[in-house]
């Protein structure tokens, strides 16, 4: 199978999917995000659109699941750069 017809799954819903909608989102509020919160750690919630900022993945992780409990985050650093690295079971589904 090509890399190209790889799809990758977590906990049923796809990866590159997810993290498509939440770049979306953040390319929707780029020039905001960059001017008043350049280098720090935005978490978005891909259903709702909603975002939040913070100084560190602690931080941004309690406001983000106060609101959303059962929901999960991608998390950019704002203007660019590394986060963290995502890892956990993924599943080839052919």
């Amino acid at each position: 199978m090509s890399a190209k017809k790889k799809v990758e799954y977590y906990k049923g819903f796809n990866l590159h999917e997810f993290a498509g909608k939440a770049e979306r989102i953040y390319e929707n509020h780029r020039e905001e995000l960059e001017e008043q919160y350049l280098g720090k750690i935005v978490a978005i919630e891909v259903d709702s659109g909603d975002y939040f900022i913070g100084q560190n993945m602690d931080e941004v992780s309690k406001k983000a699941e106060r609101k959303h409990p059962d929901k999960y985050f991608h998390y950019m650093r704002v203007g660019g750069g590394g986060v963290f690295k995502f890892h956990g079971p993924v599943f080839d589904i052919r």
